[in-house]
């Protein structure tokens, strides 16, 4: 097992001009990518054994105009793996607290939640931002 970190190489950059190479390696690359890269970068052919996962919410595998499904009959035709792994993308309290703890920053000012009044418990440096209102920090 080869324990160096693999070849990164992140979503929007072409592989074009390194698809060779990762053709010949596959095993030492992991990517970040879009179903439009399958036709543009790979020209239709994922390497043996590709894993792709599958981070969304699965509801949107199942809508009429997604490239998922194709994608993942493409996948299986390689001999790989289509694995669906759901990351909600919240955290929960004691996460945000471990993190603001660890970054340390001057102000919190909490966004996109209904519990504004939890973070000024945690926090006593939160500042709260009406909606439609600019607060100069």
């Amino acid at each position: 097992i080869n324990n160096e970190p693999p070849n990164w190489y992140p979503i929007g950059r072409t592989v074009s001009g390194q698809l060779e190479t990762i053709l010949s390696q596959p095993d030492e690359y992991v990517m970040v990518c879009r179903p439009s890269m399958f036709k543009d970068d790979f020209r239709g052919t994922f390497p043996p054994d590709t894993v792709w996962i599958y981070s969304y919410w699965e509801g949107y595998l199942d809508r009429p105009d997604s490239e998922y499904p194709a994608l993942e009959a493409s996948v299986i035709k390689a001999g790989g793996d289509f694995v669906t792994c759901h990351t909600s993308g919240h955290i929960f309290a004691d996460g945000i607290e471990e993190f603001v703890n660890d970054v340390n920053p001057r102000y919190v000012v909490p966004i996109h939640t209904t519990g504004r009044s939890e973070f000024q418990m945690r926090f006593k440096n939160t500042r709260v931002v009406e909606d439609g209102r600019v607060r100069e920090i």
